[in-house]
């Protein structure tokens, strides 16, 4: 069966366009499609109306927050915050009562402008049906109860492909109405749905990185906090209301939707997009405080994570809600640096050079910067000679110059409480990562400790001004916990964002970069402005730690203006 229909409208999303093509109301363009090659006897129940039709209620944005919109019947295929349309297939039937109250099934249907309305023939006579008889649309197994009296929302629902749904009848969709005898033996009816239909529109408003990840699974759940046994899939009864299912012993308190190669769903760049990514699921209606979990992987790099969203709000039977959902992760710079450098290590035309595989190498040195000499503005500013340890006390003017210097660094690794967090997923270059630490922010430890911030940066905990040190730092800081902070909004995070190493050995006849320890497992170099000095920051389960360290301002390293919202 293929499904597309009219609903009526609650929707979850920005007001945007997804695809237009209007239908007329009064179907002046009545072409039979789909016509048997022979007359099948019996008597006509039409339907100028696709399966559904909608009315627009409310939009709710990303945080949930329902905006009321003027209610306002449309007749279009779906448009967001409007609805969406349902068109008849060949392989639908309906149900009608005769008047020895049995359930007759159609025998033949026909449909019109494309499946925007349909002629089904049932078995008898026009003696056989009363006015007013009752017409059911339903796909229930027949392995469950009469298929006439039941429908199913299962567990596990399943989509093809974006933006189709033709699995409506697989999850539940059903519908009631009223046959009206018009004479000549015909009958017309409309149908009135009984179940609740969400259009989920994720997006990434990184392009790029939409472009490699893919959305494989959407849960829903019923929030239960308070004591509530709101159901959101069940087997029900459609002679009951469906707010109250009972009948058949099968309630589900969660639904989930995956695609049906289990490759998962494109998702949308920038803008909700239904044609691109539209997603839909069938659920029980009534009160429901949702929790939304989307998982979303990198196929690539074969990291996975879940993004959790929270709507309440009443799901009226018949109509369909858009929701929309960022599903943009945390996402870094590609950006890296010799030590105070003017400009980064991969600029201007070695860009297209940059290496973005873990333990790559590159060996011609027309993809790199080569030398001071040659490569001025990628080069490490070598004017500051504190790093060869010898003073007197210097900090950097480019590149590194907004970075924290090392008395800084110390309150950061001593008093930043630090969480190493092994499972936090994170973008750069594309592609999702995971694995870094979480650090008090410096504004934080500055409150905490009764200092001003500008304090932090004159001496370290133990009163010293480190800026002078003319001695090379090598301090590891291995006290932290594991997990994700609770209070997260006090701390910023530091990915495990690599090395490049820069190699130059005449004698051995080396000359390249290898870009190290990147992702999971791996390892985050960032600057100082202290000259020479960087953080390490590295990460294993069972091994991780910060570390103070000096080392060649000829490495490829990030500056902490990478980070979000350090201060």
């Amino acid at each position: 069966m293929t499904i597309k229909t009219y609903f009526k409208v609650v929707s979850l999303c920005l007001v945007v366009g997804l695809f237009s093509a209007c239908a007329d109301e009064n179907l002046a363009n009545d072409k039979k499609e789909n016509k048997p090659v022979a007359e099948v006897k019996g008597v006509k129940f039409t339907t100028g109306a696709p399966k559904m039709q909608a009315k627009l209620r409310s939009v709710v944005d990303d945080e949930g927050k329902i905006i009321p919109q003027t209610s306002t019947r449309t007749f279009i295929t779906h448009e967001i915050g409007k609805g969406a349309d349902a068109f008849w297939d060949v392989n639908d039937y309906i149900w009608v009562k005769d008047k020895n109250n049995v359930w007759q099934k159609n025998i033949a249907i026909e449909l019109h402008d494309g499946g925007s309305s349909a002629e089904f023939t049932l078995p008898g006579t026009p003696a056989d049906y009363a006015e007013g008889c009752e017409v059911r649309y339903t796909i229930t197994p027949s392995l469950l109860v009469d298929e006439a009296d039941a429908a199913i929302i299962p567990f596990n629902q399943t989509q093809s492909a974006p933006n189709d749904f033709s699995h409506a009848g697989r999850v539940g969709d059903s519908g009631i109405g009223t046959a009206h005898d018009k004479g000549n033996g015909m009958f017309n009816f409309e149908l009135q749905h009984l179940p609740h239909y969400l259009c989920f529109l994720p997006r990434c408003e990184n392009a790029s990185l939409a472009n490699n990840i893919r959305l494989t699974k959407i849960r829903l759940d019923n929030d239960n906090s308070d004591g509530t046994t709101e159901v959101v899939g069940a087997t029900y009864l459609l002679n009951q209301d469906p707010f109250n299912s009972v009948g058949i012993d099968t309630r589900y308190n969660a639904i989930e939707l995956q695609s049906t190669d289990g490759n998962g769903f494109p998702i949308a760049a920038t803008t909700a997009d239904a044609a691109a990514d539209a997603c839909y699921m069938a659920i029980l209606p009534g009160e429901h405080d949702l929790i939304l979990t989307y998982t979303i992987k990198d196929p690539t790099t074969n990291i996975e994570t879940k993004i959790t969203k929270k709507v309440s709000g009443t799901f009226k039977a018949g109509e369909i809600t858009d929701v929309t959902a960022n599903l943009t992760p945390m996402i870094f710079d590609d950006k890296y640096y010799m030590f105070d450098a003017q400009d980064e290590f991969w600029g201007g035309k070695y860009k297209q050079f940059q290496l973005t595989t873990n333990y790559a190498t590159e060996t011609n040195a027309d993809h790199f910067p080569k030398s001071r000499t040659s490569d001025p503005a990628y080069w490490a500013n070598e004017d500051l000679k504190q790093y060869k340890g010898i003073g007197p006390f210097q900090t950097a003017t480019h590149s590194a110059a907004e970075c924290p210097n090392v008395n800084e660094l110390k309150w950061f690794v001593t008093h930043g409480k630090d969480y190493f967090d092994e499972n936090w997923v994170w973008a750069t270059m594309n592609h999702l990562y995971k694995g870094g630490f979480w650090v008090k922010k410096l504004s934080v430890i500055a409150q905490e400790q009764h200092k001003n911030i500008n304090d932090l940066k004159l001496a370290a905990p133990d009163g010293t001004d480190y800026r002078a040190q003319t001695t090379s730092f090598n301090e590891a800081y291995l006290s932290y916990a594991n997990g994700t902070p609770p209070n997260i909004s006090d701390y910023f995070f530091i990915p495990l964002t690599g090395l490049y190493v820069y190699i130059d050995a005449p004698l051995a006849h080396i000359h390249e970069v290898r870009f190290n320890y990147f992702g999971v497992e791996g390892t985050g170099y960032y600057w100082l402005s202290t000259p020479g000095c960087y953080l390490v920051a590295y990460g294993s389960p069972g091994r991780a730690g910060l570390q103070l360290f000096s080392g060649s301002p000829l490495s490829g390293a990030k500056v902490w203006n990478s980070l979000h919202g350090w201060k």
